[in-house]
């Protein structure tokens, strides 16, 4: 079947609705309630499976046991419950899956026959009120009402393989199945051969975190660059980013105490949440953002990565004129909220035609989904 009928399949089997997209995952998990999940094993001894236990016990639904694959979990502590190993389990028992790999260890937990599995991000569309999880929502309202311009940003994918991810995320956000998550490939923000680095580059880090990037950065280039702009609004994680910065490196790497956006302007901010810190209007604290087309006036950008937690349009707003003028290559995280998926690419389309517009997914769950653009001379 050709891609865009696929496409087309696709978006024809998308529910009416959030209400009837949320009745259709209710049946599929047999019209579970959340007293359902008393004596509930959580599977991922984790940061987020001790956000979901807790959510739970909040809720008066007592948490028997972790459990997780790592063997040298098993017998330890986590939360103040003992983590048993996955042959030990209950398969009668609910199991909630918390953990990134959730496809893997869903489709091996049903095989041995669970009866009651179910991924975490259920939860929170079920009981929306009780358990929140920002990355997960219904999203059949969105889809339904955008199908002509998801066409467009699919005609705009250079690859087979972008095409591909593109429908995988497609039918998962529509079905909410696990099985139908993509694999990930390749490495983050370095994805490989359509996308090179310079001698010569100018990289601009916005959401550089504590310095992830910035260290696989100094691995690909193997130190070759000119200059490395390091922005990460969160003071916590920005005293770990500035002790990441190799004293050799010091003079071309540069870190921002600040965020970026589509002006100079305060906004609320939410605090040491690692990776998740971000703007977040029910925050009581604020930072200061700036555009980058201000902030880099002087400079001549060879590649910007934004991850900024759903702040991605704000920013590429903010940096306008750069993008227009430079071409500079661009690393643009679009999964944190599913409209940037098509959105992202058609607003980078119309401000600057001349990107070549590749897709790649890089973790087990839908974290991850960077559009890497890259211009046309240079692909």
């Amino acid at each position: 079947m050709d891609l865009n009928d696929i496409l087309h399949s696709i978006l024809e089997q998308c529910p009416g609705s959030d209400a009837e997209q949320l009745k259709l995952l209710q049946d599929r998990y047999g019209g579970l309630t959340l007293e359902d999940f008393q004596g509930a094993v959580v599977f991922g001894a984790e940061r987020l499976g001790l956000q979901i236990s807790k959510a739970l016990e909040d809720n008066g639904i007592h948490v028997m046991a972790f459990s997780d694959n790592d063997s040298l979990k098993w017998g330890t502590g986590h939360g103040g419950l003992k983590v048993v190993a996955p042959k030990a389990l209950d398969l009668n028992r609910p199991i909630i899956i918390t953990s990134k790999y959730v496809k893997e260890i869903y489709a091996d937990l049903l095989e041995l026959g669970a009866t009651k599995l179910v991924p975490h991000y259920v939860l929170s569309l079920m009981f929306s009120g009780k358990i929140v999880n920002k990355f997960h929502r219904l999203s059949a309202a969105k889809i339904n009402s955008a199908k002509e311009t998801i066409a467009k940003a699919f005609s705009l994918l250079e690859d087979r393989h972008s095409k591909d991810l593109f429908l995988s995320l497609l039918k998962f956000r529509i079905t909410l199945d696990p099985l139908e998550l993509p694999d990930p490939s390749e490495a983050l923000y370095f994805p490989g051969a359509f996308w090179k680095l310079s001698s010569r580059e100018v990289f601009v880090d916005v959401g550089a975190c504590t310095g992830d990037t910035l260290e696989d950065f100094l691995r690909v280039s193997n130190g070759s660059f000119k200059k490395y702009l390091a922005i990460e609004a969160d003071p916590h994680n920005f005293k770990i980013l500035q002790k990441s910065i190799p004293e050799s490196f010091s003079e071309r790497i540069l870190a921002f105490p600040l965020g970026a956006g589509a002006k100079r302007h305060q906004v609320p901010f939410l605090f040491n949440q690692g990776g998740e810190s971000r703007v977040d209007l029910g925050a009581s604290s604020k930072v200061e953002v700036v555009p980058l087309d201000e902030l880099l006036f002087d400079e001549t950008v060879s590649t910007i990565k934004i991850d900024v937690e759903g702040y991605e349009k704000e920013v590429l707003e903010g940096a306008r004129r750069t993008i227009v003028q430079q071409s500079p290559k661009l690393a643009v995280s679009v999964y944190h909220n599913i409209q940037d998926l098509w959105e992202i690419p058609l607003w980078l389309e119309r401000n600057n035609p001349g990107y070549k517009f590749y897709l790649r997914h890089h973790t087990p769950e839908i974290y991850d989904t960077v559009l890497y653009c890259v211009p046309v001379g240079e692909a």
